[in-house]
């Protein structure tokens, strides 16, 4: 009884926009669960626009995404440290969206989902939320209570006992680069801004770990952006809104484009890189092109090199013309690399 009202034993309850479970062994499994479903059904509602109004550009999706998605996919991380398995569906939600907005199929390459789009892998998006609850946290007055309770589950985790500090740990040590804290730096509040920098920049250098070493990314390698347009500063950017995605206006030309850049494409050097029913996988030297069987057909041999079809020479003659007028130093660059072949 509370007061005269009396408390049903439940097995679980929604208080102040979270759910509590007690017939898990984590509390807040309901709450993944429900706020993942909803995330799911927005991201099917939103490409299903699709029908009204076309592809959706790359921009405006990912403007939906932060708006519609985003909320669902974080909603409660700042207390629910996902320490276990029960975000991955968060994590997939994530992945299906930005593939089909960029037109990529649903085994593409994952790095590349968040270095041409400039977005964040979900788990570190909740992790940097939670910093900011842990900021918040800190600045308030120590007669507040959030501020006993963050004291009490810093406690917690210098005797070695689970608890919110602990669980914030362990994901510092999950990182790509583990990064080593300890009860004193979550109190610090110094410290914690410099730790939110540190993960940035530990994913955004695992990103472009993945883009260097991967076969499939070999395009992207050693690419520059403009990032001073005073003085045209050019410099290595691993996590940004690509031009080529909002600057090619024609829906089935990005997608194209975006599906050569990212290894995501029907040319030999691809598609004959699984085995099938049928065939077994063909080394890579092997993978000849279809039309003029003289070399591999990759990306570059088959922009540039191919001539064993006709109207495949006379579509680059004619691309070459408009880049001689509209780039010349592009141009020449490409006949030089070329005369010296």
């Amino acid at each position: 009884m509370l007061g005269n009202l009396v408390v049903k034993l439940v097995p679980d309850f929604k208080y102040v926009g979270t759910w509590f479970t007690s017939v898990h062994p984590n509390i807040f499994a309901r709450h993944y669960a429900i706020k993942a479903s909803k995330a799911w059904g927005v991201a099917n509602a939103v490409f299903g626009l699709k029908h009204q109004i076309g592809s959706l550009p790359v921009r405006e999706g990912l403007a939906l995404y932060k708006a519609r998605v985003d909320c669902y996919l974080t909603s409660g991380c700042e207390l629910s440290l996902d320490t276990d398995a029960l975000v991955t569906e968060h994590v997939e939600v994530q992945h299906l969206f930005l593939r089909r907005l960029l037109g990529l199929n649903a085994h593409s390459v994952l790095a590349v989902l968040f270095t041409e789009t400039g977005l964040l892998p979900v788990r570190i998006r909740q992790l940097l939320l939670a910093l900011g609850r842990l900021q918040y946290m800190l600045s308030t007055n120590s007669t507040r209570t959030v501020h006993d309770a963050l004291l009490d589950s810093v406690a917690l985790f210098r005797e070695g006992r689970s608890g919110w500090a602990t669980d914030l740990a362990i994901l510092f040590r999950r990182l790509p680069t583990p990064i080593d804290v300890g009860p004193d730096d979550l109190l610090s509040a110094e410290r914690v801004d410099a730790v939110k920098k540190e993960v940035v920049s530990v994913v955004d250098a695992d990103l472009q770990r993945d883009i260097d070493n991967m076969v499939k990314t070999h395009l992207l390698r050693n690419r520059v952006e403009l990032v001073d347009h005073e003085t045209g500063t050019l410099s290595l950017v691993t996590r940004r809104l690509r031009h080529y995605l909002t600057m090619v206006v024609v829906p089935a030309h990005r997608k194209a484009m975006t599906g050569l850049l990212l290894g995501d494409h029907n040319l030999s050097v691809e598609r004959l890189r699984y085995a099938t029913r049928y065939r077994v996988a063909i080394p890579p030297e092997l993978r000849l092109c279809r039309f003029c069987r003289a070399g591999v057909e990759d990306e570059v041999h088959a922009l540039y090199d191919c001539r064993g079809e006709a109207r495949l020479v006379e579509l680059r003659s004619h691309f070459l013309s408009s880049l001689k007028s509209l780039d010349p130093v592009t141009w020449g660059f490409y006949m030089i690399a070329n005369y010296h072949q």
